[in-house]
């Protein structure tokens, strides 16, 4: 007969809870170091000024949604839904900046060199988020615009930057935005929501020029202000009108006879103004 006995019920029982131990230390070791991983990048990331310090509120991430949900056709059949298109890719490229870093990208001039020049525009600081990582890479983060090795770089310009009337060989963008301490300069490191105090959706971020007032697209330089001229510094405008990317992530038509005092009031985030401009810009 033979002496071999089968395995005892709690000999197995020990060491199925045994794996059962191992296993789950395993998961709960992959995950801090996901964890620990998340937030080394979460710190040190480009291009944001900092990590995220709180979630966006609801209708923050729903803009976001609706962005995303009408993003560019990359075959748009003409110019202008072409460049109505990608603005909405840039403003869905501000939206998750704001998210990750909670402000829209730096002023232009915020960032300088030693010698006090300003370095890059703040299309070069959406490029990661335009799916430009590589081209992001590139650059050297502590040379202005026109370095020995950025000026190289200007003919790379990702086709999002090409508005209307912008060749396809062209290094300029109609993709601007106003220089003025009281519109899109509010601090150093980009705006924050909170500082939109005439609300989101009547303050403009971006808006497209003409080509003859189009800036080299890596050129921390965007156009002037005049208070009492603020359409000049746009160039020529299209006769049915020129795009405009609100703070709140919207792309909406402007009509070319917009009254200058309402295209004041758009461009202030904190002017107190009362707006009514349902005939002048589109309200979708």
């Amino acid at each position: 007969m033979s002496n071999d006995l089968p395995l005892d019920r709690e000999g197995a029982n020990e060491s199925f809870r045994g794996c059962f131990v191992f296993f789950v230390a395993l998961v709960i070791a992959i995950g801090a170091l996901g964890a620990a991983g998340y937030f080394l990048w979460k710190q040190f990331a480009p291009p944001g000024q900092g990590p995220l310090k709180e979630p966006l509120a609801d209708n923050r991430n729903a803009a976001r949604d609706e962005v995303r949900r009408e993003a560019a056709d990359a075959d748009a059949p003409n110019a202008e839904a072409k460049s109505k298109n990608r603005l909405r890719q840039i403003m869905l490229a501000m939206h998750g900046h704001y998210s990750q870093f909670r402000s829209f990208p730096p002023p232009s001039d915020a960032k300088r060199d030693a010698g006090g020049k300003p370095l890059l525009s703040w299309r070069v600081y959406l490029l990661p988020l335009i799916g430009q990582q590589l081209l992001y890479a590139r650059f050297h983060l502590d040379e202005p615009w026109n370095g020995a090795h950025n000026r190289e770089l200007l003919d790379k310009m990702p086709d999002v930057y090409r508005s209307r009337g912008i060749g396809p060989d062209g290094n300029r963008s109609g993709f601007v935005i106003f220089q003025d301490p009281q519109m899109y300069q509010i601090g150093t490191s980009g705006p924050n929501i909170r500082q939109f105090r005439d609300g989101t959706s009547n303050t403009l971020l971006v808006v497209e020029a003409g080509p003859e007032a189009a800036v080299p697209w890596t050129r921390p330089d965007d156009i002037p202000f005049d208070s009492s001229q603020p359409l000049a510094a746009l160039g020529a405008l299209p006769k049915d009108g020129f795009w405009g990317g609100f703070a709140d992530g919207a792309v909406r038509r402007i009509k070319p006879d917009i009254k200058p005092e309402t295209f004041r009031a758009l461009l202030t985030p904190n002017g107190d103004e009362v707006i009514q401009f349902e005939r002048e810009v589109e309200v979708r």
